[in-house]
């Protein structure tokens, strides 16, 4: 009996996976342009010579359901519910579209007489319009030259629409001005009790908020020299003294709020980084570890006739010789001091070694430890030195 029950299931879910969803199923979950692309695509698989009354009937009929189910929408909506109404003209025009210039086209007249696409682009363009003229009234700027534009953009295939073109500018304009004032004030605010180097880049990076903001319309005020004035009195000017490290230096501290100065005099922070090694051969002898075979003891055994015998047994030992060795040792001290800004010293080693290697074998081995553990170190400065 189970078996009969899981057969019919089984059938059951094979019928529901084979089944194709119809432009009647989607419609009837409300996807409306779905529908209309999936009857067309099927029409137009059937080619034009096979087109027939029932192909143009069911098409007609269902671009009539859907026109009427937009039509209710736009009824019920408010003339001032500009997106909603946007919206439903914008689902009409897709609708224009993908019905237009089509083998099918001329049985759908009285769609295409009701909504044109010209007409439907002046509707869009129009709420788009009034809408922008709404957000006027709001002080909403950024949305109302939002709002002429998109008017300008669906109309433009057909001509300018009013002076949607010039309400988009003065909108735009008017909140960029919104923009750059709110910056220009703020860094204003900043810089008056701004001492730290970290103050005066926050105070850069707002003046220059308000010279991106106003960039399309020219220049801001004085905000573009304030920033290069204040940009300038946040960074830190950094010396290194040379050594085989200094690359090591410029490439951690490549930040934008540090520079490089070629002489120690006009340095906020001046880094001195030394190195010495040391190389050491320590001769020592080793005992080495070896095996050999010795006797142990004799043991009884009975031969072929009866006979007892002794047969003698051996054991492992272990013994040691003396190994020479040459013990290669490379020690690498590097020396890091900081003036300035910061007040710093500190000293670390690298240690090598091998039975092996020589001198200059070992030391890029330890050049490779020391130049680690100085990078960890110069990118703490280097955050360090961001707060500063």
């Amino acid at each position: 009996m189970m078996r009969i029950i899981t057969i019919f299931l089984m059938m059951f879910l094979l019928i529901g996976c084979t089944h194709q969803r119809t432009y009647r199923d989607v419609y009837a979950e409300r996807n409306y342009l779905e529908s209309i692309n999936l009857l067309a695509t099927t029409i137009e698989g059937k080619s034009e010579a096979n087109f027939n009354k029932t192909d143009a009937a069911q098409l007609r009929q269902l671009v009539t359901d859907v026109m009427n189910k937009y039509e209710d929408e736009l009824d019920s909506t408010n003339n001032t519910d500009y997106k909603k109404r946007i919206e439903i003209y914008q689902k009409l025009l897709e609708m224009n579209k993908r019905l237009s210039n089509r083998f099918y086209s001329a049985e759908l007249v009285n769609f295409f007489d009701k909504y044109p696409d010209e007409n439907l682009r002046q509707n869009i363009a129009k709420d788009f319009y009034d809408q922008g003229v709404n957000f006027e009234t709001q002080n909403d700027y950024k949305a109302a030259a939002e709002a002429f534009s998109q008017a300008s953009s669906i109309y433009q295939p057909l001509s300018k629409y009013k002076d949607s073109d010039k309400r988009a500018y003065d909108n735009a304009k008017k909140h960029a001005t919104l923009m750059a004032e709110e910056a220009y004030q703020q860094a204003k605010m900043l810089s008056k009790n701004a001492t730290l180097r970290l103050e005066y880049r926050q105070v850069a990076k707002y003046y220059e908020q308000a010279v991106n903001a106003y960039r399309h319309y020219g220049h801001y005020k004085d905000a573009a020299s304030l920033a290069n004035t204040y940009k300038r009195k946040g960074i830190i000017k950094v010396y290194g003294y040379g050594s085989e490290y200094f690359s090591d230096i410029k490439l951690a501290l490549n930040k934008d709020y540090i520079t490089f100065v070629t002489s120690p005099i006009d340095a906020d922070l001046k880094i001195k980084i030394t190195s010495d090694k040391e190389y050491k051969v320590t001769n020592t002898q080793i005992d080495m570890p070896n095996t050999r075979k010795v006797f142990d003891k004799y043991i009884e055994h009975i031969d072929a006739q009866g006979n007892s015998i002794q047969i003698p047994t051996l054991k492992d030992e272990t013994y040691y010789t003396k190994l020479d060795t040459t013990n290669n040792i490379l020690s690498l001290k590097t020396v890091v001091m900081m003036k300035g800004l910061i007040d710093f010293s500190d000293t670390m080693y690298a240690i090598t070694s091998s039975y092996y290697e020589n001198d200059d074998d070992l030391l890029p081995v330890a050049k490779r430890e020391q130049i680690t553990k100085l990078r960890s170190l110069l990118e703490s400065i280097a955050q360090k030195l961001s707060s500063l």
